[in-house]
């Protein structure tokens, strides 16, 4: 008995078809022809039917990024602010332009909103920006403020959740993008610490780091700033390759 006939019978998949339906996904330009290049030669982006992430450091331009990509035309995005963090001003730019937008912090709720959308395959793009302004009903419950275990319960839902996402949006056109703030490791021997641990490292097929520093050149058109972008994992190219551009701070006019 062959290992396919054995993977047939268990209603499994080997690694070469499993590979062979990655490879077909279709993906959502980033926008940026030089990222799009570092995660995959081909023409890239971010791929239907997998997991992405984008992380980075405070105010390195990940959530401009991805806000631009949503208000694209040819792109119908559900966008998850668990932050907050949108103006009035730029909240009416990104309905005008088919945005839909849900406000909400609650990561058991993002989960079952963020299932249901991807079985109803109405959206070419989801993301969840961010992780690290989610919290979890263990959390809301707990009267001790001061407790350690909220950010394990919260790690340990997040895991659970994508240990099936995988298998969930396989073969779906949505992208799902989880945006996920990163910093210095304690005790400065370098790497990054990222809410939720390694959970998104192990299950997203696309990962990007970003960097930018604060300092803005003015341009014709608008206001851009270094916008460093590194592809520390892709299943269809070559891992930490580096893209160098720049970033518009103004929100996407649609022009």
């Amino acid at each position: 008995m062959s290992l396919e006939t054995i993977l047939k019978q268990r209603g499994l998949m080997s690694l070469k078809e499993l590979d062979a339906l990655i490879h077909n996904q279709s993906f959502i330009s980033t926008g940026f022809p030089e990222i799009d290049k570092i995660i995959n030669p081909d023409g890239g982006g971010f791929p239907r039917g997998c997991l992405s992430e984008v992380c980075g450091l405070s105010r390195s331009g990940k959530s401009r990024f991805v806000r631009d990509i949503c208000m694209r035309p040819e792109v119908k995005a559900l966008y998850i602010d668990t932050e907050n963090a949108l103006s009035s001003k730029e909240y009416d730019l990104m309905v005008s332009n088919g945005v839909d937008i849900v406000a909400e912090q609650l990561l058991e709720n993002i989960w079952g909103l963020v299932n249901d959308a991807i079985d109803e395959d109405i959206y070419d793009f989801i993301v969840v920006d961010s992780v690290g302004a989610t919290d979890t009903q263990a959390e809301r419950d707990d009267d001790n403020t001061l407790s350690m275990s909220t950010n394990v319960q919260r790690a340990k839902i997040m895991s659970k959740w994508l240990r099936g996402l995988n298998s969930h949006i396989l073969g779906k056109k949505t992208a799902l993008v989880f945006v996920n703030h990163a910093k210095p490791a304690v005790g400065g021997f370098g790497g990054m610490s990222k809410p939720c641990g390694k959970s998104i490292d192990f299950h997203c097929m696309v990962q990007l780091r970003v960097s930018g520093s604060d300092s803005k050149s003015s341009i014709t058109g608008g206001t851009k700033k270094p916008f460093n972008v590194v592809c520390t994992k892709t299943r269809y190219a070559l891992s930490n390759q580096e893209a160098k551009c720049k970033i518009d701070l103004n929100p996407y006019k649609g022009e």
